[in-house]
Order: structure tokens, then sequence, then C-alpha cells
């Protein structure tokens, strides 16, 4: 696994985790620890968040459902 792919399933993790329920305050402090040891670690968390926001927009998921049932 390259270090790239190591980043974004940190970030991954980190992101369902803090979007499950508040972090006892030692995880919160790893995960502040994590994200601020290198800019790779805060741009891969953002990148999940913009994700996330994407498929709130109601017609952006409509398009993704669509092309999913045309593929």
């Amino acid at each position: 696994m390259t270090a790239n792919a190591t980043v974004r399933e940190d970030a991954a993790r980190w992101f369902l985790r803090m979007r499950t329920a508040p972090l006892p305050q030692g995880e919160r402090l790893a995960f502040d620890a994590w994200l601020n040891a290198h800019p790779d670690h805060a741009r891969e968390y953002a990148g999940f968040d913009l994700l996330w926001q994407d498929f709130g927009a109601t017609d952006r998921a409509q398009a993704l459902a669509t092309a999913m049932d045309r593929a």
C-alpha cells in the first residue's frame, strides 16, 4: 500500500469516526495530532468532507443515481 493510500484510508476512518459521535478527549487529541502532522492529512480529510457535502446536494445525488442506473 502506498503512503497516499494509507493517508486516504486514515482520513476516511477519521471522517467516519468524527461523523458517528463526539470523540472522547483523548481521541480528539489524537485526531488533531494526525490532522496537523502533515498537509496531506488535512487535504485528504477535507476531500472527504467535500464529498459528503456533494451527497447532500439533491441535484448531484440525483445525477449520480441516474449515472449508476445507466451503467
